[in-house]
């Protein structure tokens, strides 16, 4: 079991790294070809268009991952679970659609910018159809890697070659929006091939997926909306194609890099844990894990400003200081992330892990509302908020995992409740 979860975690830290790779060279050059204001409009469409991809991945990949894993043998009921996910995405990119064009009539931040960020939004969707959920519940992070892999470097060598400036800051949605349909086709064909196959699935079974998942969609939705939360406020006071958006841009596509390090250990983790139970190596995880990213975290925060101006450009010296703060909550964030699903969901307690990003949101909207009340709203103020993240739900978390299961571990691995 150890060895699979090794070997699930280096391909998933290959895909990170490769998303380093990409990063380190893409935006960088974006930072330098486009003006500071063309680098936030970016930041901008991207911020918004998550919430939209949150809203039709709807939890799905913790949720539907879980089913998958317990069903891995029976291609029947896999078959079946993949069908439901798929129609109820479908459905709910209909919807996505809806909501984004009520907000293009409302929001004068969308409707100026109309065609990018429509096309980013076209590519949400297609990232949200994406069928990850089957490969990590059958524990092959390989396929999800080189496909991924190969998307992002399609990606780059596009923008590379034909954008240049402001004028052709268009191309870069549209070959994220190629690539990503590509991948799409790709890993379908990788389902069909293990013999998962579209099956005939009423509107009952879709409304079942949707329920089971619904909790992991409230939790998925205040993510997006803690992580979109200052970059749609900040676009909204100051225009998606600002000074002040394009700077805290810069120093949040920097710290969410960082944060991206994290999720591979939890996930390659989460299907084991959920199997056997072993508090026992995810303590250990937990311990070393904790110490290497302390070291990590405190290497950006030191050398902040020259790390923005060395990575974006001279431009982005001021970006620094945000992202200096950003770091505190990049920090607690693998500590919230490891006591969350992967703490929690073996024991029942799921919902505890969603409801602490739930009640971080709510925290995160009525601080930004009262920024906004008061004309506060900065790149300085939202980035103590979004650093504040993470902060609020390891609170919550670790204390609903102490509360719930205060472990001692035997000397057979399993694992005895005391109170």
């Amino acid at each position: 079991m150890r060895s699979a979860i090794a070997k699930n975690a280096i391909f998933l830290y290959g895909l990170t790294f490769s998303n380093y790779f990409v990063g380190l060279l893409l935006f960088p050059y974006l930072s330098r070809v486009l003006s500071v204001e063309g680098f936030g409009l970016i930041g901008f469409s991207t911020s918004l268009c998550l919430v939209f991809q949150m809203i039709v991945e709807y939890g799905f990949q913790i949720s539907t991952t879980a089913t998958v894993s317990v069903n891995r043998d029976n291609k029947e009921r896999v078959s079946s679970i993949i069908s439901s996910m798929t129609y109820a995405k479908i459905l709910l990119s209909a919807i996505a659609c809806a909501s984004f064009s009520i907000c293009a009539l409302l929001m004068s931040s969308v409707r100026d910018h109309l065609l990018v960020v429509s096309i980013f939004l076209a590519d949400s969707i297609v990232k949200a159809l994406l069928p990850d959920a089957y490969f990590r519940g059958i524990e092959r992070m390989k396929d999800i890697t080189i496909r991924a892999l190969t998307a992002k470097s399609g990606i780059l060598i596009i923008t590379l070659l034909l954008v240049r400036s402001d004028k052709t800051l268009i191309l870069y949605p549209l070959s994220m929006l190629l690539c990503d349909t590509l991948a799409l086709l790709w890993a379908f064909s990788l389902i069909k091939r293990d013999g998962i196959h579209a099956t005939k699935i009423d509107m009952h079974e879709i409304l079942s997926i949707m329920k089971e998942s619904f909790w992991f969609f409230i939790s998925r939705i205040s993510v997006s909306i803690n992580g979109s939360l200052g970059s749609i406020f900040l676009g909204t006071k100051f225009s998606p194609n600002s000074v002040e958006m394009g700077l805290y841009s810069g120093a949040t596509r920097i710290s969410t890099a960082g944060e991206q390090m994290i999720p591979p250990v939890g996930d390659a983790l989460y299907p084991a844990i959920m199997r056997r139970r072993d508090y026992r190596l995810f303590r250990r995880i937990l311990m070393f894990g904790g110490l290497v990213w302390a070291a990590v975290c405190a290497f950006v925060a030191i050398f902040a400003t020259p790390l923005c101006v060395f990575i974006l450009g001279s431009q982005y010296q001021q970006a620094g200081l945000y992202l200096r703060i950003l770091m505190i909550g990049v920090f607690v964030g693998y500590f919230s992330y490891m006591f969350g699903y992967p703490a929690l969901s073996p024991i029942g307690k799921a919902f505890w892990a969603n409801l602490a990003i739930m009640v971080a949101a709510a925290i995160n909207l009525t601080v930004c509302t009262i920024l906004w009340v008061t004309n506060n709203v900065t790149p300085l103020t939202v980035c103590c908020v979004f650093a504040s993240t993470n902060i609020w739900t390891f609170i919550i978390r670790y204390t609903a995992f102490r509360y719930f299961k205060k472990l001692t571990v035997t000397d057979d691995n399993n694992i005895e409740e005391t109170r």
